[in-house]
């Protein structure tokens, strides 16, 4: 959309219209507390007679608002986002509280005091189309499946099966019974919410063989109905191995050799590789890591940061100087030559870095464990989030990690 911004003092504005989920997550990210957001919106207005009674009805207004908080719906992709008029309008008066609730579709201009490198970063980002997934997904254990879709920002559970499966014994006809109804209703799930012509595979994850037993229920299922989406896409299934049918295999699943190698372009891919190194490293090398925002700090003042890894929620602080010291400290890495990352939320590698503080560094060179008792370290601000040292989460998870 049209763009205004000061390269003076990156004060300026911009009108944006979210096309896809992709974007509305872009959007959420955009939008921070004390940004000003002019759009269409409703909002009931109560009218008094002459007679002393009232009427209510609804409205379409135009109004700008001065954020105060938002919060990103992704199941039915809305965003609902609070705040103050803070322009005139005949029907609304100046500094009343209002709520948006912006859609798809609708169009919308966002001004900033100021667009710094993260948001710039985060603008250029949602300008950039991209495919709406690259990659669907099925997580399958007896008796639980989830179907998913994963694009460059999330990743998305479209369809939850969980059916009880009786145990096979006395013949095992309830069992096989089930297994059917099971299969059938993953199928359905797989026509309804994936595109196979567009999407680049399809991984289909278990423990043991019962990723095996689901595709030729497919395939054996497409030839019988003469499904032709499923039998000309057949090659774009993958079997992978996974533990569960949970949300949270799909990490596991993208981590395959044969899967990495079909999708090196895509940036899931690429930030599960990052991720299982920097606990490789952590289980095998703990002086060559760090994670909390107080010893990457640490960690940046040494010049050893190689790359930062940080998630965007961290970034949708209502504390604006701390925002501020974050982004700073993000700019000094690059400029030092380290990479930055970020990290989507909506991907169960975002998830596990939040678990870490939101923040963590793989590093050029090891560190002694003395510099982080500095007070340097403990004194960074803190917000909701973010940890000025590292604990337990991140120990944990790299245990669960390695075991997995």
């Amino acid at each position: 959309g049209k763009r205004s911004i000061s390269a003076k003092n990156g004060a300026g504005r911009v009108t944006m219209e979210p096309e896809n989920d992709e974007d509305m997550w872009h959007a959420y990210h955009l939008i921070d507390s004390g940004d000003s957001i002019r759009t269409s919106t409703f909002r009931k207005l109560v009218r008094e007679t002459d007679t002393g009674s009232t009427s209510s009805a609804k409205k379409k207004l135009t109004l700008t608002l001065r954020v105060v908080s938002s919060e990103f719906d992704a199941e039915a992709c809305v965003l609902h986002i609070s705040g103050k008029v803070c322009e005139e309008n005949p029907d609304v008066r100046l500094g009343a509280h209002h709520t948006m609730h912006l859609e798809m579709g609708r169009s919308f201009t966002l001004e900033k005091e100021c667009w710094d490198t993260i948001a710039l970063e985060r603008l250029e980002l949602a300008s950039t189309p991209e495919d709406t997934a690259d990659v669907a997904a099925i997580g399958v254990e007896s008796g639980l499946a989830h179907v998913c879709l994963i694009t460059g920002q999330m990743t998305r559970a479209k369809s939850r099966i969980s059916i009880h499966i009786p145990k096979k014994k006395g013949g095992g006809l309830a069992h096989a019974k089930a297994m059917e109804r099971f299969y059938s209703s993953i199928y359905q799930a797989l026509l309804q919410h994936v595109d196979l012509d567009a999407i680049k595979c399809v991984l289909v994850g278990s423990p043991g063989f019962v990723n095996r037993d689901l595709l030729d229920f497919f395939l054996k299922r497409a030839e019988g109905t003469a499904e032709r989406r499923v039998l000309a896409n057949r090659q774009k299934f993958i079997l992978c191995k996974c533990s569960n049918g949970t949300r949270r295999a799909i990490a596991e699943m993208l981590e395959t050799p044969e899967v990495t190698a079909q999708l090196t372009e895509t940036r899931a891919v690429a930030d599960v590789n990052l991720m299982s190194r920097f606990f490789r490293t952590m289980n095998n090398k703990p002086e060559s890591v760090c994670y909390g925002i107080g010893h990457v700090a640490v960690a940046q003042e040494q010049c050893a940061i190689e790359v930062c890894m940080v998630t965007d929620t961290l970034f949708k602080s209502s504390n604006v100087v701390e925002r501020r010291r974050i982004v700073q400290l993000l700019d000094e890495i690059k400029e030092s030559g380290g990479d930055v990352c970020v990290f989507s939320a909506l991907h169960t590698t975002g998830e596990q870095l939040s678990q870490m503080s939101g923040i963590a560094a793989l590093l050029r060179f090891p560190l002694a464990e003395e510099l982080f008792e500095c007070e340097g370290a403990m004194n960074f601000p803190q917000g909701e989030g973010t940890a000025a040292s590292g604990g337990g989460a991140a120990a944990a998870s790299a245990e669960d990690h390695a075991s997995s």
